[in-house]
């Protein structure tokens, strides 16, 4: 890296302002108010990174958009990701549960995500 500064972009919540200020300390810290236009940020130059979750990563690196995943294979921290639904329809929620334990244990996720997030 150059000694000037970078300009790290992140999306305003909490956790992941003070994951960025414990993390990039020679970077200047610049929050992004909007989740569909923070990548348009990096790919046009107004901000020189973003750190988000490796599988978004994958993602936006198959959009053909300039940008490219860095490391997405050794993140820098853990954390799991759920689905939100309805509250109130017990048989939706056990329908969906039921099919994410079936496609996570026989490989349906696995070969469904892999195309598009690697």
């Amino acid at each position: 890296m150059s000694s000037r500064t970078r300009r790290a972009t992140f999306m305003a919540p909490i956790v992941r302002r003070q994951f960025a200020k414990e993390t990039l300390t020679r970077a200047t810290i610049v929050p992004y108010p909007d989740n569909n236009t923070i990548f348009d940020a990096v790919a046009d130059g107004r901000a020189d990174l973003m750190v988000t979750d490796a599988v978004e990563t994958r993602w936006q690196a198959t959009l053909g958009t300039g940008l490219c995943a860095v490391h997405p294979d050794r993140p820098f921290t853990s954390s799991d990701k759920a689905y939100l639904v309805r509250q109130g329809d017990p048989a939706f929620l056990d329908r969906v549960n039921t099919w994410l334990r079936g496609a996570m244990s026989d490989g349906t996720y696995q070969r469904f995500a892999r195309p598009w997030i690697g």
